[in-house]
């Protein structure tokens, strides 16, 4: 049965490349019947459904069925738990979502902020926002600990730590204050709201700092960009930089490879009458996107421009 499911499902891949979506719906159905641990027929399936259909209940479903292919994944979690969210079962949600935290928490280099985030919404939800504040102000006093005792252990050892930080100024992530803002606000704690404003505004000011300090004028680029030969140019910026730097690429007759999305709107991708010809814009998703209309429109765009596309890539949808 895994066998006949790969096979259904690269067949799936292939009536859905050459434009048949009867044929790839039927073969996907096919692959992930044959086998439920297939989890890239069960991931196809879920996407395929949540960009087509507007069935809370079936989408459910399909996101069960991702769950009982893979277990431990914290990404199926967290989908579970937004759609349960979405329907008000928030105390059902929670639980996936903590459950989802504590996967990526042993996952090297996950980020949990937004997970954490998330998590105290939907206790707040549950237990009321005076257990969101209470949460996350310990969250602080436990990171606070934790310096301290680094601080103490480091100078018992005899180390000297050069601008070793006050823990008493150490702050939540930015997302985890602005959570223990609103909450400590709809709880009516104004000393714990002045606190987490005042430690956001210190993040912007830093992050404010750091930019100025490391700003980069485009002239510089341009001019690192012909002290260099190369054939190609690999984009692996954040996504509202995607398009203009890759027109600058095209622009310089360098083939592109660019991470999802292609852009952040379909304006950025039609505002160039031409492309230079010979140019490759190649870019791949294996998201719900490709589904979307938007996804085939930026394609088609592209295309009159003499651009190429890979089948499905993707185009994130501002809204």
């Amino acid at each position: 049965a895994e066998v006949r499911s790969r096979l259904a499902l690269d067949a799936a891949l292939w009536k859905r490349d050459h434009g048949d979506t009867d044929e790839f719906i039927r073969y996907l159905v096919m692959a992930t019947s044959l086998d439920s641990t297939n989890k890239l027929a069960a991931y196809l399936a879920a996407n395929y459904y949540a960009a087509n259909m507007t069935d809370p209940v079936g989408q459910l479903e399909m996101l069960v069925n991702l769950l009982l292919a893979d277990p431990l994944d914290p990404h199926t979690h967290l989908a579970i738990a937004e759609q349960l969210a979405l329907g008000g079962a928030f105390e059902q949600a929670l639980r996936f979502q903590r459950l989802a935290l504590r996967l990526a928490e042993t996952v090297v280099e996950y980020d949990t902020a937004l997970i954490v985030e998330r998590e105290w919404i939907l206790s707040w939800h549950v237990e009321g926002p005076h257990k969101a504040v209470e949460t996350l102000n310990q969250r602080l006093a436990q990171a606070r600990d934790e310096i301290t005792r680094h601080l103490r252990a480091a100078q018992a050892a005899g180390n000297i730590i050069a601008d070793a930080p006050d823990p008493g100024e150490l702050n939540l992530p930015y997302a985890h204050e602005r959570a223990r803002l609103v909450a400590a606000h709809a709880a009516g704690d104004g000393a714990i709201v002045a606190a987490a404003a005042f430690a956001m505004q210190a993040e912007v000011e830093s992050v404010i700092r750091i930019v100025q300090e490391q700003e980069i004028e485009p002239e510089q680029v341009d001019s690192a960009r012909r002290a260099l030969e190369a054939d190609a140019a690999l984009i692996a910026t954040p996504d509202r930089f995607h398009a203009p730097l890759t027109l600058r690429a095209l622009d310089a007759g360098l083939d592109v490879i660019c991470e999802k999305p292609m852009a952040e709107t379909l304006r950025e991708i039609g505002v160039r009458p031409y492309v230079p010809d010979g140019s490759y814009y190649m870019l791949a998703d294996f998201g719900p996107g490709r589904y979307r209309d938007a996804t085939h429109a930026a394609e088609s765009i592209l295309e009159t421009t003499g651009v190429a596309t890979v089948p499905g890539s993707a185009l994130k949808e501002k809204r």
